[in-house]
């Protein structure tokens, strides 16, 4: 995929916060971690903003419209087949669906009955639902991780997912601008080789 207009420094950022509290903090992790996507979703919604507006209709797309139509891109969807061959692992992650919207009373994604699911069985979209309504759902307060074994249960595996999916987001993005006249830029970069 490519985004030239991402802040490649500041994703990098909240990936490195959500991955460096993964295993002591797994509700900041995950919070971090979509910091870091709604930066990347919002960031793609501006850079293809006409293909986005002739898409929805709607002449400002709020946060969710931005993430479906990332969802939705050919280019996305290419790369997220990708991530799934590279991530087999990651994928094995179980999420307890579906999660309720409070505000809404109701299910999330529609139609599962309630179990333990393999985040391999599930759609991306089926994926990227239950997390938003996750973040929703810690966001507005209507679930406590500190207080109830399963909302941290499902706080603990969206963050699992996010940290592996963000970091090969980022490798599979290009676009970045690179300092040449920054004598310290080899340092914010990991190694490859």
């Amino acid at each position: 995929m490519e985004l030239k207009a991402l802040n490649f420094d500041r994703y990098r950022h909240w990936v490195s916060d959500a991955r460096g509290k993964l295993e002591s903090d797994p509700v900041h992790s995950f919070i971090s971690g979509w910091i870091a996507f709604n930066h990347y979703y919002g960031t793609y919604a501006v850079e293809y903003r006409e293909s986005l507006l002739k898409w929805t209709n709607d002449r400002k797309p709020r946060d969710k419209k931005q993430w479906l139509f990332l969802m939705q891109r050919e280019d996305f969807q290419h790369y997220f087949e990708g991530f799934k061959k590279r991530e087999p692992d990651v994928l094995d992650t179980q999420l307890a669906l579906p999660v309720e919207s409070i505000l809404h009373r109701t299910l999330v994604p529609e139609g599962l009955k309630p179990g333990s699911y393999r985040l391999a069985d599930l759609s991306a979209l089926q994926i990227f639902e239950s997390l938003y309504q996750i973040r929703n759902n810690l966001f507005h307060g209507s679930k406590d991780p500190g207080r109830s074994e399963r909302d941290l249960g499902l706080a603990t595996s969206a963050a699992t997912f996010m940290a592996s999916f963000l970091e090969d987001l980022r490798l599979n993005t290009s676009g970045e601008v690179h300092d040449a006249y920054d004598p310290d830029v080899l340092s914010k970069y990991p190694k490859r080789f």
